[in-house]
């Protein structure tokens, strides 16, 4: 369990290479794993009739070079026990 809060605590860091913030234009989409996020309120603009449109996609598989451990191993880091 503690080595597991010590991996959570490095991955939600602030200043964490691990952290993205970004809002998405018109016309952008975003591709990614299944990961923790946070969404704000959104609201279609209708006088310029602009209107979200969301797909969504579903896999088995993680994009490759993704996984925790290999990322660890990368930055020589002792891969979290599994």
């Amino acid at each position: 369990t503690e080595q597991a809060v010590e991996f959570l605590r490095h991955v939600l860091a602030p200043g964490s290479p691990y952290l993205v913030s970004h809002r998405l234009r018109p016309g952008q989409g975003l591709l990614s794993n299944n990961v923790l996020h946070s969404r704000s309120a959104f609201t279609d603009n209708t006088a310029d009739g602009g209107q979200r449109l969301l797909l969504r996609a579903r896999y088995y598989d993680r994009i490759v070079g993704t996984n925790f451990n290999e990322i660890y191993q990368r930055e020589g880091r002792h891969a979290m026990a599994q």
